[in-house]
């Protein structure tokens, strides 16, 4: 690798999903221990649903229907293209049906939006097929990722194409830093509060959060940096 190529900076910002699911129904034991360990303070240094993105997927669980997150690209001094993004997928499982945890929805801008089929054997972004993303020596671009899946439950790492000074590499965000595990919908074609399907339901400002204050459910700051 030419060591005087300066690649850009890559960062990936956990969106709190609205919609998660666990692979087993969460008992009252575990729904104490899971408030116990969100911080809500005005101090928190992580947004509270960004804590719980995270408490899910540690406990095999993830977003349902779609992960979101906002891919942040900091130029290095070099102009740079990136040419592709795709999902390389770890592993695939059923759809998780113990419990569905419904959230919230934020608002907000949508920068440079791309979409991914992580139902595809192979999911890439379709927006590179015919366009690329220029980024100037110093500009720093905002990509929000739409990643859909319906049949399976997708653990996943994204990898980021770039040419810099006619050198292509990839960086890769991985999943465990980003939370990049997606999950169908199980037994429901139409969004719901309590949807039928999954062995219990934890309504978000209510049954999961039963003192928690109102709170911004989307963080845009980002949390991690990934180089190639």
């Amino acid at each position: 690798m030419d060591l005087h190529v300066a690649y850009p900076v890559v960062r990936a910002a956990q969106r709190g999903g609205a919609w998660w699911a666990l692979p087993l129904p969460l008992d009252s034991q575990a729904l104490e221990k899971l408030n116990r360990n969100i911080d809500f303070s005005d101090s928190a240094s992580i947004s509270p649903d960004v804590q719980l993105t995270r408490w899910v997927y540690a406990n095999q669980g993830g977003d349902v229907g779609r992960s979101h997150r906002r891919i942040v690209i900091q130029g290095a001094g070099q102009a740079a293209t990136i040419t592709g993004m795709r999902a390389r997928i770890l592993a695939r499982s059923a759809v998780l049906d113990g419990t569905f945890i419904a959230a919230g929805l934020g608002g907000g801008l949508e920068p440079i939006q791309v979409d991914m089929d992580l139902d595809s054997s192979h999911p890439d972004a379709a927006y590179f097929s015919s366009q690329v993303i220029t980024i100037a020596p110093d500009e720093t671009v905002v990509v929000d990722l739409h990643a859909e899946v319906s049949r399976s439950t997708v653990t996943w790492d994204l990898e980021i194409d770039f040419v810099v000074s006619g050198n292509l590499c990839t960086v890769t965000v991985p999943s465990r830093s980003s939370c990049l595990r997606t999950s169908g919908k199980s037994g429901v074609d139409e969004w719901s509060a309590n949807p039928e399907g999954y062995s219990a339901n934890a309504h978000y400002g209510t049954t999961l959060y039963a003192t928690r204050r109102e709170i911004e459910p989307w963080i845009d700051e980002p949390q991690n940096g990934f180089a190639p």
